[in-house]
């Protein structure tokens, strides 16, 4: 198979840079990839970091640890504060992580406490450059199988900088999931049985090399719609619980969740039920209503409303 036939990766324009490392109690640092992204930033940002560089270069805040993105001649791009997480107090290593706006100039990423440098992460302005060897048509998709994904970076553009991989997968083009992360190696199996069905569905593949990110892209293909399943837990009574979960639209749980006595009558809401409001033996059903309108229903079967028990068929019957 040649080249022309295969999808090239193209600049994933999101307009924001995620920053990640660890970083130890005596600010020894280590960086993990940058990867653009479409989530906001979040924390104090300076208002223009061009007009607070002197600023940020010089004034020692000792308990300040600060973001910057510079181009090659040291010039401030954007910054941003970004302090340690440090999960309990005898823990030597904790986590950063920060969105700072995205910009092509940028040559070094760089931790800063108060006014002294603690580490750089040098990046390139090259993009990633890889292909997708699979799938390349639509009839190369099983809707109701594994999509196979299968790609490959382009010779000589990541030899000193490895590739880091990313799979995300959308059912609508607005809501996305990322089923596959941090990867290196070039194949990934996505389970579409898993994934939430609609008429345009695609998957991605998102590269970076550490700053710069890329990304090819599926054609678009169509999975069927998956309804909403009914989780329980102990079903033997006094208390019941219940709760939906949607492929589509994730957990499903309050006022979505109705409990009905002979089928018919509504005896309660939410994800639990205690049996003894029946007061006497009924049928028990749980109906699950997802945001869509549509539901699921499930019969418990025979329940005591005295004891609160279900009421198990005697032995031979």
């Amino acid at each position: 198979m040649t080249n022309e036939h295969l999808i090239a990766s193209r600049e994933f324009e999101a307009p924001f840079v995620r920053v990640r490392g660890r970083l130890s109690r005596n600010d020894d640092v280590r960086w993990s990839p940058c990867i653009r992204t479409y989530r906001q930033p979040h924390g104090l940002q300076l208002p223009d970091p061009v007009e607070h560089v002197d600023t940020i270069k010089t004034t020692n805040w000792t308990h300040d640890y600060w973001i910057l993105f510079e181009d090659g001649q040291g010039n401030v791009l954007a910054c941003a504060l970004a302090q340690p997480d440090f999960f309990a107090e005898d823990q030597e290593w904790g986590t950063f992580v920060q969105r700072l706006p995205y910009h092509r100039q940028t040559a070094r990423v760089v931790l800063r406490k108060g006014s002294k440098e603690i580490g750089v992460l040098n990046v390139t302005q090259k993009l990633p450059d890889f292909v997708l060897h699979h799938p390349i048509k639509t009839r190369d998709i099983d809707p109701l199988g594994i999509l196979h994904l299968r790609w490959e970076a382009k010779s000589g553009h990541h030899k000193k900088t490895p590739y880091t991989y990313y799979v995300r997968f959308s059912h609508d083009y607005e809501h996305w999931v990322r089923p596959g992360v941090n990867l290196r190696k070039t194949e990934f199996d996505l389970d579409l049985r898993e994934m939430p069905g609609g008429k345009h569905c695609v998957a991605q593949v998102i590269a970076t090399n550490g700053y710069q990110t890329a990304y090819v892209e599926t054609r678009p293909f169509e999975l069927p719609y998956k309804p909403a399943e009914i989780l329980l837990g102990d079903t033997s009574g006094p208390l019941l619980f219940a709760q939906g979960f949607s492929r589509q639209h994730g957990p499903i749980q309050g006022e979505n969740i109705t409990w009905l006595m002979d089928g018919k009558k509504i005896v309660g809401m939410g994800s639990t039920f205690d049996v003894r409001k029946l007061r006497s033996i009924h049928r028990l059903l749980v109906r699950v209503q997802e945001p869509s309108g549509d539901i699921v229903s499930m019969d418990l079967g025979l329940y005591d409303g005295d004891t609160g028990l279900i009421v198990r068929p005697r032995a031979g019957f």
